[in-house]
């Protein structure tokens, strides 16, 4: 267990849980499956470090490491196979309008990494502060490091 600075909470990583003192609250599901990105279940598709599906369809990854590589490779091939380049159109696709508040999240993820909407990040090694961002707004929160999605992308970019 530990505690955050002021008292007002405590984190229980091994119970998937926030103690706050005002009640408990469960990690988001994103955090719980270790799908940082809330990435959706294909069956065509087997993701390295891919247990099972939750009960909403999104897949359950054994580490958060496998999660954030899942979500690098899938905004690579936006970029290298279907010529979706910008942040805004990422996001879009990533994020489509009939489901999520696509235009806050494109303003959130531009602004965390200091970029315009139409900044078209290279692959891997400009994903870091845009996946860190992205995994901010699909849980509210993000508690993996900075150091943690700069080294998923090196190895990602080390493999080609």
């Amino acid at each position: 267990m530990q505690r955050k600075a002021g008292g007002c909470c405590w984190l229980h990583p091994a119970r998937g849980e926030i103690k706050m003192t005002t009640g408990i609250i469960p990690f988001p599901a994103g955090v719980r499956h270790n799908n940082p990105l809330n990435i959706r279940r294909v069956p065509s598709v087997v993701w390295d470090g891919s247990t099972i599906q939750d009960a909403k369809g999104f897949e359950v990854f054994t580490n958060p490491v496998f999660g954030i590589r899942a979500g690098m490779i899938i905004l690579r091939n936006y970029i290298r196979d279907d010529k979706v380049t910008s942040v805004a159109a990422m996001i879009r696709r990533w994020a489509p309008p009939e489901e999520n508040p696509t235009d806050n999240y494109i303003a959130y993820v531009a602004r965390r990494m200091g970029v315009p909407p139409k900044f078209q990040p290279k692959p891997f090694l400009q994903f870091p502060p845009m996946v860190h961002a992205m995994t901010e707004f699909e849980n509210g929160w993000n508690p993996y490091s900075t150091r943690l999605f700069v080294e998923v992308a090196q190895w990602l970019d080390d493999l080609g």
